[in-house]
């Protein structure tokens, strides 16, 4: 299988490493650890491990949701972004606590001495 170097989608500090493995046409099969990375050095925690099982299983969601009479119902993405946009613009000019999170960061942000 065809392998791409990249880092871990999850939003932890580590921005672990990964090789990402496609089929021949290049659709995602499963990432594994990319033992040529010098933090992960090819370990991946167990989220990461099963990252394939979860992007690519029958029960994963492939289309938005919306809460209807106390139930979810699928909707249109049309829908589902003009209902965030609503709700963002309600919070214009309202204090806002900013989480910030460092897995964007990986190793070019990293001060090592």
């Amino acid at each position: 299988m065809p392998l791409s170097r990249s880092a871990c989608p999850l939003d932890c500090p580590d921005a672990c490493g990964v090789l990402i493995e496609t089929d021949e046409q290049g659709v995602f099969q499963r990432l594994r650890g990319n033992p040529d990375h010098s933090w992960s050095r090819g370990a991946l925690c167990g989220k990461t491990a099963i990252y394939h099982e979860l992007a690519l299983g029958p029960e994963r969601l492939a289309r938005p949701l919306v809460r209807r009479n106390g139930s979810l119902e699928p909707t249109s993405w049309d829908e589902a972004l003009e209902r965030v946009a609503e709700r963002l613009a309600a919070l214009r000019g309202e204090d806002v606590l900013a989480l910030h999170y460092a897995g964007h960061m990986g190793l070019v942000n990293r001060r090592f001495p």
